[in-house]
């Protein structure tokens, strides 16, 4: 897919929409606040159907956020899905076994695949589109066999974790190394980066030097109104002058 000029937007996505009723709330409310520009949604969970329908009320972009490691909580879910999803939560959800999100498991292709199917297929039914990308709840789209499955080829995946430009590190070299080995495609953004390590800048009332340290990037900004800590972040004054100063969009922007 093309991509019109991305230079100097700045995403701002909250993840974990329709988890339960308490986090699509607390989204609601950055977004009305114009504090997020967009979602990654889960499916066949507590608050799922309201909350896509809430989506498609308020024009809110929504991406799918994939759900590997954390078992399915709405009701109906078909059990075929459910069976499906429930034998990979025990490997990509165990946070004894967080290693194993990192390495190839070419023998589970065929389940992830089934498993990503399902969930892009209760997306566009929920949302009546496809999502504008996908990305993964506990970061498992950057697991090997998951962000190589064929299903997800035609959408824009989030990066993994962005370091400092100048970063040199083994740890740092080896997360680019992994970046283009497991997407194995362009990503929409330049860069990615949590909001929780912002959280000393914005609380002295001063852009975080994450952001100062990439103009004219594309850079996706990951945040989980859901937890206090991180809506607290999103609410202050400091992230509003960012935003104000910024080019806000979504992934629908990269396209």
């Amino acid at each position: 897919m093309t991509k019109t000029d991305p230079s100097g937007l700045l995403i701002v996505n909250a993840d974990d929409w329709g988890l339960d009723a308490t986090t699509t709330d607390a989204i609601v409310d950055c977004y009305a606040a114009g504090r997020i520009t967009s979602t990654t949604a889960m499916v066949f969970m507590a608050d799922s159907r309201r909350a896509a329908m809430r989506a498609r009320e308020l024009g809110l972009p929504a991406g799918l956020h994939l759900n590997l490691s954390e078992p399915f909580t709405g009701d109906g879910v078909p059990e075929p899905a459910l069976t499906r999803q429930r034998q990979l939560v025990s490997r990509f959800g165990d946070r004894r076994r967080r290693l194993h999100r990192w390495l190839p498991a070419p023998w589970l292709g065929a389940a992830i695949e089934r498993c990503v199917v399902d969930q892009l297929e209760e997306f566009e039914t929920l949302y009546g589109r496809p999502p504008t990308h996908v990305d993964g709840h506990k970061h498992v789209h950057v697991s090997p066999t998951v962000a190589r499955t064929p299903a997800l080829s035609g959408f824009m995946l989030r990066r993994a974790f962005s370091d400092p430009p100048r970063a040199r590190s083994p740890a740092a070299l080896a997360r680019r190394v992994r970046h283009r080995a497991v997407l194995q495609r362009p990503a929409g953004t330049d860069s990615f980066l949590p909001i929780w390590p912002m959280r000393h800048d914005l609380l002295l009332g001063r852009e975080p030097a994450e952001l100062r340290a990439r103009p004219g990037e594309a850079v996706e900004v990951m945040a989980h109104p859901g937890l206090a800590r991180e809506r607290s972040l999103l609410l202050t004054d400091a992230w509003a002058r960012v935003l104000s100063a910024a080019r806000l969009g979504s992934y629908e922007d990269l396209r």
